[in-house]
């Protein structure tokens, strides 16, 4: 069984028609682009660009309710991060969200400011 792009388009609410997204794989300077996403970024120097779900779930999985609007865009794009990559995007370990599954969220909140 897989996943179609009809399946992607009802779960995550998405139009299937309108531009393509593009997307760079590009992981230069990784961990600082993922600190202005997120607030924070893995210190392990294993990972050559991305995250562990484990630290995904341990830094993202609660926050407080008195959070400001741009911790919540933060904490928003960790959980589109992990799901996306966890679903459809997963790598052949079944244990890493590839950096550039992230990127995708960049200019998302920006937008309704």
């Amino acid at each position: 069984m897989t996943a179609t792009l009809q399946d992607v388009s009802m779960i995550f609410a998405l139009p299937i028609k309108g531009q393509p997204v593009c997307i760079s794989s590009d992981s230069d300077k990784w961990r600082e682009v993922m600190i202005g996403l997120i607030g924070k970024a893995p210190t392990q120097e294993k990972m050559s660009s991305g995250a562990t779900y484990k630290w995904i779930q341990e830094n993202f999985s609660k926050f407080l309710e008195d959070s400001d609007e741009q911790v919540i865009h933060m904490y928003a794009r960790a959980y589109l991060w992990y799901a996306i990559s966890r679903t459809l995007f997963s790598d052949g370990t079944g244990r890493n969200a590839s950096f550039m599954w992230l990127t995708l969220f960049a200019e998302w909140g920006y937008m309704h400011s």
